[in-house]
């Protein structure tokens, strides 16, 4: 068993990422801070909807329900120059276990998982989706109300 000052010399030596706590932010920050989240370890909290074609972790239901309101769902849809109007206030979720995830149909939780700034390459295309930005899911946690 190592001692104290083993344990120590080891913990610094990987480095302060490697002690740091997980960070807990909404979809909006992550998309506001892309570069800094990218690739990183995240617990996210908002509203999770899991439904046919309505895939995402929103900042919170009325982000999700809103028709349009400076680039929220609807915004999808529209173009401006050669790209989509994204919104800021959802990521994409993705996981290899998301179908069995349904119980969580549409209602607040946390999500931990690494985020991506770009979930799917640029040759995939999916209706599903709420955002170009997205987490790998790790967890799902269901929040009281």
């Amino acid at each position: 068993m190592p001692s104290a000052v083993e344990a120590l010399l080891f913990l610094a030596a990987l480095g302060p990422t490697a002690c740091a706590e997980v960070p807990t932010v909404s979809p909006s920050e992550l998309n506001a801070h892309a570069d800094q989240y990218d690739g990183k370890t995240v617990h996210v909290r908002g509203w999770l909807v899991l439904q046919f074609e309505d895939v995402g972790l929103w900042d919170s239901k009325d982000a999700h329900d809103r028709p349009h309101n400076g680039g929220d769902r609807a915004a999808l849809l529209q173009m401006q120059g050669a790209s989509l109007i994204w919104p800021a206030t959802c990521v994409s979720v993705t996981g290899e276990f998301l179908h069995e995830l349904r119980r969580f149909q549409s209602e607040p939780a946390t999500v931990e998982g690494v985020f991506r700034k770009h979930i799917f390459p640029p040759d995939v295309v999916s209706n599903q989706v709420c955002n170009d930005s997205g987490l790998e899911i790790a967890k799902i946690t269901k929040q009281n109300g």
